[in-house]
């Protein structure tokens, strides 16, 4: 329980599924590479300082680390939190949603050492009116006794035009909002950055503090928004 509460590498590599996958070259389990323990230790460091972002090329899992096994750990450690992913398309966002819904309602390890934090039958217990827990409304898991927020654990949205009225997150995954069609026009890049201005208002720290931003997109344009966002935390950071 401590290890998937604290180690972003331990969680995604030996107790989630895509830890299992071999890769078909070294016949080795795939996450098991420096490369994706020093991926998850940078994680681990921009989730404690806010958020940060993500540029690696294509394939590289940096949806599965911090997507994935990001927002699952979040649920471990603040099972109170609230959390919304964004993606260029709304059905983009919801295959990063559906992967994180199927590992909580399979995932026999993860559900027995954090029987606190997830059902065992979380269909079950949305018939029931335990929990929320449906493709196009969220997923909710057992939060602690007399928090009542109206935002579900995990919700998943398209980013243009999608951010919910008067929603309030503590962690908003911008996941592959970005993309060649997305800047095909100066219109379109212009409209990009202004969703962003909107959408980060709904990043309210209420269990989380500060509120996480995980941005994770490769560079497609040098005046589109994730070179904007690159450009702004490498301010910060200095």
């Amino acid at each position: 329980r401590y290890l998937v509460e604290n180690d972003l590498f331990f969680l995604a590599a030996e107790v989630l599924s895509d830890g299992q996958v071999i890769h078909s070259d070294t016949g080795k389990r795939f996450l098991w590479h420096q490369f994706y323990v020093d991926m998850c230790r940078q994680t681990e460091l921009q989730i404690a300082a806010g958020g940060g972002l993500d540029s690696s090329s294509r394939g590289a899992s940096k949806s599965t680390i911090r997507t994935k096994a990001g927002n699952i750990q979040r649920m471990i450690r603040y099972p109170n939190s609230t959390g919304c992913i964004f993606s260029f398309q709304r059905k983009s966002s919801r295959k990063h949603f559906l992967g994180i819904k199927e590992e909580l309602e399979t995932n026999e390890v993860l559900r027995t050492v954090c029987d606190d934090i997830f059902y065992w039958d979380p269909r079950s217990a949305a018939k029931n009116g335990e929990t929320t827990w449906a493709k196009d409304e969220g997923l909710r898991v057992k939060r602690r006794p007399g928090v009542v927020y109206r935002e579900n654990t995990l919700e998943y949205n398209a980013f243009f035009d999608g951010t919910p009225t008067g929603g309030r997150y503590d962690w908003l995954d911008f996941d592959d909002i970005e993309d060649d069609k997305a800047i095909g026009t100066e219109e379109m890049i212009e409209k990009l950055h202004k969703t962003y201005d909107t959408t980060m208002f709904v990043l309210t720290a209420r269990e989380i503090k500060p509120p996480v931003m995980m941005f994770t997109n490769t560079f497609y344009h040098d005046g589109a928004l994730a070179h904007r966002v690159y450009k702004q935390l490498l301010d910060e950071s200095e």
